[in-house]
């Protein structure tokens, strides 16, 4: 752990936990010190290639993959009503 410039702790890695909504089990677990929406998403399709494909993905609300208010770093897809 580091001190940032605001005197706050800071993270050098971050875990990408995959689990099984239905048990709660851990399915995969990821370390890397460069998360973000690319990074992510590739370890996200690497960690799927391995273990299979679900029937379905839920996110959690990590804004790489909600989106950005700006829409520059995850553009937000758009509804159609």
């Amino acid at each position: 752990m580091t001190i940032g410039p605001e005197g706050k702790k800071q993270q050098l890695v971050e875990v990408l936990n995959l689990v099984d909504t239905g048990t709660s089990l851990l399915v995969a677990a990821a370390a890397r010190e460069d998360f973000n929406v690319h990074t992510t998403l590739e370890t996200v399709i690497e960690i799927l290639k391995e273990t299979g494909l679900p029937k379905g993905i839920t996110f959690d609300r990590d804004p790489r993959f909600v989106g950005s208010y700006s829409g520059l770093e995850v553009p937000i897809a758009p509804f159609d009503i």
